[in-house]
């Protein structure tokens, strides 16, 4: 199944992409909101993770859009994002997200959500502790498959 993560953290979008990849998913990474949609386009996804304050147009704007093409209007959508006010979940939620998640998040519990939401089983386990934040995880090149191992 593919997921396409949209988040303009490199990081973030390296640790999402490296938990899901581990996980078997096939992970497709954009650093904002339009290269989202417009990959959303050309290859609709199964699962969309969206940032919600990213350049160029917003997880927020990109959901709306996303809920109104007929090749998208169905297909689940979480919030990564480091809002965490009630009225910006809300926001998400009403807003057509499927779940929201709030920065800094557990890899278990994104890889949880993810499965529950596409309905498999899951994978093998990622790399952290489950009540370890993400943000603690050691992200040394020595831990990232060779496929993500990038130069900076």
């Amino acid at each position: 199944m593919r997921i396409l993560v949209a988040e303009d953290d490199p990081d973030i979008r390296d640790l999402v992409q490296l938990i899901l990849e581990a996980a078997d998913f096939e992970v497709i990474t954009v650093a904002d909101g339009a290269a989202a949609l417009e990959r959303a386009i050309a290859d609709p996804p199964d699962l969309f993770i969206l940032d919600v304050m990213m350049p160029r147009m917003t997880g927020l704007e990109l959901c709306a859009a996303l809920r109104q093409l007929p090749a998208t209007a169905d297909r689940p959508i979480i919030m990564l994002t480091a809002r965490a006010q009630q009225a910006d979940i809300n926001q998400g939620l009403t807003g057509g997200a499927a779940d929201y998640i709030v920065k800094p998040f557990g890899p278990r519990d994104l890889l949880a959500r993810v499965t529950a939401l596409l309905g498999v089983e899951r994978g093998p386990e990622p790399i952290a502790e489950p009540d370890q934040p993400a943000t603690e995880i050691q992200m040394s090149a020595d831990r990232f498959p060779p496929s993500t191992n990038r130069q900076r």
